[in-house]
């Protein structure tokens, strides 16, 4: 039997940073070292941080980033009569500190990284023997494991022998791109969803998105125009403000990053990430946070002022993106946790996120099993179908439906 060892870090600036990105693949931009020390040294959500290294003798089998900090349980509760009732009762009831395992930041991507399968049962183990540990010490009664897709959730099966529950997060969208243009990304699609988008388009004068490098961009065109730059074109500050009237506007909150967490991306992603842009003269009117990692392009982040404007900016935005992803001969674009409408009726799709949930306390873990279906509702999509016949045969697409 395979023996493993853990390693406890309080700060991921002890770690050497090539030996914690040498087991992750390119495509987990949000568990790499430059990352995740960002969102800690940014202090996001006043999360207190810990890391866990797991080794086979010398060799680094797995890693994963613990944080605690207070979350509302009602987060993805709707409309529901009983929830109202104990929340009139007790105002702060579904406020509570948890000890999550993943970053006080939710981008679709889970931060326990094991090297091979072999390690699951183990290093499963370890994990909650750890947070244990430390929800022990810091007085803690809940712990969470988050967030996986289908497949992965099921290699840490082994947490639910130790009264972790399965439950739902909000689905993520994807976008499979196999389009030589954006003009035949159009004729892909039905005449109704392709209506909305010209109808956008012909918002901005163009007929097909045009996407200008900043250095290039007009400043006194009559129409808004889309402008590729890098973050420090513009202030931290710029980008928060956009950021937080989204947040202001958005029902549910996974979390709300801070100034700080800009003023971090700026630092590290000057040359990693691209700010797409729709601007009209001197103000930009929404705005996309990017990162290329291979064939894959992730829409991490959208600022925007207002919630509608004339231009269609935010709409025009992701049209620009996928402008963007067909230019580059790109295979995906991750969409996010977010705007389902808006990209289900662009083509994309959704896939179901897990977490594993539990209270330490045996009467507390009982009624949030029994609520499961009300604290963490599957949030069901409605189906679309999106593309015209002759694109629905292609294997890797289909219909833009929760699956």
């Amino acid at each position: 039997m395979i023996m493993l060892q853990v390693k406890c870090f309080n700060s991921i600036s002890l770690i050497e940073s090539e030996l914690w990105d040498s087991i992750l693949s390119k495509n987990e931009i949000f568990n790499t070292h430059d990352f995740i020390d960002g969102v800690e040294k940014a202090k996001v959500e006043n999360a207190t941080f810990w890391y866990l290294l797991f080794y086979d003798g010398e060799v680094l089998a797995g890693h994963a980033v613990l944080s605690s900090f207070t979350i509302s349980l009602d987060l993805f509760i709707s409309a529901n009569r009983f929830v109202h009732v104990i929340k009139k009762i007790r105002s702060g009831f579904f406020k509570v500190r948890v000890l999550i395992c993943g970053l006080p930041a939710s981008f679709g991507q889970s931060n326990v990284k094991i090297v091979s399968r072999k390690y699951d049962e183990q290093i499963s183990r370890l994990l909650v023997l750890q947070m244990e540990r430390l929800a022990a010490e810091e007085k803690i009664n809940l712990l969470c494991v988050k967030e996986f897709k289908e497949a992965e959730s099921d290699r840490f099966r082994t947490l639910l022998s130790s009264n972790f529950f399965k439950a739902y997060s909000l689905p993520y969208m994807r976008m499979e791109v196999c389009w030589n243009s954006f003009s035949e990304y159009l004729e892909s699609l039905r005449h109704p969803y392709r209506r909305v988008i010209l109808k956008s388009l012909k918002k901005s004068g163009h007929k097909l998105p045009f996407i200008y490098p900043a250095h290039k961009a007009p400043k006194d065109s009559q129409f808004p125009v889309l402008v590729l730059s890098n973050l420090t074109l513009t202030s931290a500050q710029n980008l928060y403000d956009m950021y937080l009237a989204v947040m202001e506007r958005t029902p549910t909150k996974l979390e709300t990053l801070n100034l700080e967490f800009f003023q971090q991306l700026q630092l590290k992603y000057a040359a990693k990430m691209e700010l797409l842009t729709v601007q009209h003269k001197d103000e930009i009117l929404s705005a996309g946070f990017l990162m290329q990692h291979n064939d894959e392009l992730t829409f991490m982040l959208v600022g925007r002022k207002n919630a509608k404007d004339e231009a269609d900016s935010y709409f025009n935005l992701v049209y620009g993106i996928i402008e963007l992803a067909i230019a580059r001969k790109l295979r995906l674009i991750n969409l996010g946790q977010t705007a389902y409408w808006v990209k289900q009726r662009i083509g994309g799709r959704s896939s179901d996120v897990h977490i594993y949930f539990k209270s330490k306390k045996p009467i507390i873990n009982w009624l949030l099993k029994k609520l499961k279906r009300v604290i963490f509702p599957q949030l069901e999509l409605k189906s679309l179908t999106v593309f015209t016949r002759s694109v629905l045969k292609k294997e890797h697409l289909g219909s833009a439906t929760s699956t």
